[in-house]
């Protein structure tokens, strides 16, 4: 019975993972896009290579992909605002800023800006965002109106409109930064040659925020915990400040400072800078029909991409679950591995004293004719019962030790990788981000998240592997028996031949 505790805890622990795997990959948003890969990367040696983008050719051909319900192109911008920008709640008590510089908060003057496509926000649709009040945005809106001077339509967060006394078909503005040459300044034909220290102190370096209006169409609910880390932090702070507009209205905004700075470095004589069209790449966000197909998407898709990018999904978010796991797995498949042989040996050894203590009373069953099948049959009816029940004690007892032993070496292990996880990890020397962690589509994941998806189920399935594991078990063990009748009946022959 002590065998099979062990037997049924390993099973039960086994079954656990399993089920904790799945509930993992399905608490994650089929939503996926493409980012550098920063560990292909961190691995050339010599000059680095010059990067593309993921183009709108390459993200169609992906989104033709069966596997894709729609995709979304998103320009990002962040104009400057005058309204009050929302500052998460802090786990004072948790968060540790003794290695920051200066004020948690900083200077937040600006909102981020999202790009939609399409009337179907990924964040609604989804459910990250739900939108509390107005509406989303029609396909009218989805292209530039012939009447510019007409408020742009945006979608903005509730507390963002709580803070400001905003409501739905309230115009605002926001701001983006322009190079503005003064009316009276003369350029010489050649430009000016400043020195880089003294380029912002030179009196034609004149940059001004230029005014955009919007109109609020609908107001958006965001649910997250109370900030716990300065990363889980500002990952908020981007989320709770981003608000919503069509992508025309970025790329408007982004072609007009585009030409002012093109201005602004031909009279200073200033190289280098973005291109128009890199300014103007999108994000793609692929939405898959069910994260189940996020493995065959990532192999079907990844050739498309270029060279040192890959799929960009919410999964490693579960690293130090996984890990934990992987060790826990390797000790359950190894008190599975070693509880079965034992119970094999120990089963075959008292089986095998059992019928010996039988012999003479097989033997004359055998000289009365009876069939070997039956004498087997008889053997097995009258082990069985007894290793049931057992083997039921033994589950029940198991399923409690596992549960116990398994929970508590797994809070251990995530204790001891500190987990607060977002969708960053450390490669080298840089700090990789997600993007969709800053773009509302990931959560932070804690200890206690991460215990809740391990559930140890005690049920049918645990038991019916655990009940044929130990049928089997007993079956094989019976193997020593069955040699002997064999070996029995040879004996039995001789002796009624010799009498």
């Amino acid at each position: 019975m002590l065998l099979g505790t062990f037997v049924a805890g390993a099973i039960v622990v086994r079954q656990a993972i399993n089920n904790t795997a799945l509930q993992a990959r399905q608490s994650v948003l089929p939503v996926v896009t493409a980012s550098l890969d920063f560990e292909a990367l961190a691995e050339i040696d010599g000059d680095f290579p010059d990067l593309k983008s993921v183009t709108e050719d390459i993200a169609m051909q992906i989104g033709e992909l069966s596997y894709v319900n729609y995709f979304e192109f998103s320009l990002f911008i962040d104009p400057r605002t005058r309204l009050d920008v929302h500052l998460p709640e802090i786990d004072v008590e948790h968060l540790d800023t003794a290695n920051m510089d200066g004020n948690l908060y900083g200077e937040y003057n600006f909102f981020w800006m999202n790009g939609i496509s399409q009337p179907e926000v990924i964040h609604i649709e989804e459910g990250l965002f739900e939108l509390v009040e107005g509406r989303v945005f029609t396909e009218d809106e989805m292209s530039a109106p012939i009447n510019q001077a007409k408020p742009t339509p945006i979608l903005i967060p509730r507390v963002i409109a709580q803070l400001n006394n905003l409501s739905v078909g309230t115009v605002f503005n926001l701001y983006y930064e322009h190079f503005v040459l003064p009316e009276d300044a003369i350029i010489p034909d050649e430009g000016f040659i400043v020195d880089p220290d003294e380029l912002w102190h030179h009196p034609y370096n004149n940059w001004v925020n230029v005014s955009y209006q919007f109109k609020v169409i609908g107001l958006l609910d965001i649910d997250y915990h109370i900030a716990s880390h300065t990363e889980n932090f500002h990952m908020q702070l981007v989320v709770f400040n981003t608000v919503f507009a069509p992508n025309w209205k970025l790329d408007e905004m982004i072609r007009a400072q585009y030409e002012a700075h093109i201005q602004w470095r031909n009279i200073f004589n200033i190289d280098g800078g973005r291109s128009l069209e890199e300014l103007l790449t999108p994000t793609v966000f692929w939405v898959l029909e069910e994260t189940a197909y996020l493995k065959a998407f990532t192999a079907l898709a990844t050739p498309f991409l270029p060279d040192f990018y890959k799929i960009d999904a919410w999964t490693h978010v579960f690293a130090p679950l996984y890990g934990a796991m992987d060790n826990m797995q390797w000790i359950a498949n190894l008190i599975l591995l070693l509880g079965v042989s034992a119970t094999l040996i120990i089963l075959s050894l008292l089986t095998l004293l059992y019928v010996r203590d039988r012999r003479h009373e097989m033997g004359v069953y055998l000289a009365l004719g009876e069939k070997k099948t039956k004498i087997v049959l008889q053997i097995l009816f009258e082990v069985v019962p007894v290793t049931l029940i057992g083997m039921t004690i033994a589950v029940l007892i198991g399923n409690i030790v596992a549960t116990e032993i398994s929970q508590g070496m797994l809070h251990q292990a995530l204790l001891e990788e500190g987990v607060w996880i977002t969708g960053s990890t450390f490669v080298g020397e840089w700090q990789e981000f997600s993007n969709l962690e800053f773009m509302g589509m990931g959560r932070e994941i804690t200890t206690d998240e991460l215990m809740a998806l391990f559930e140890i189920a005690f049920d049918g399935q645990v038991v019916v592997i655990f009940y044929l594991i130990g049928i089997l078990t007993v079956m094989l063990s019976t193997i020593a028996p069955i040699v002997y009748v064999l070996k029995l009946n040879v004996n039995t022959n001789l002796c009624l031949k010799i009498e």
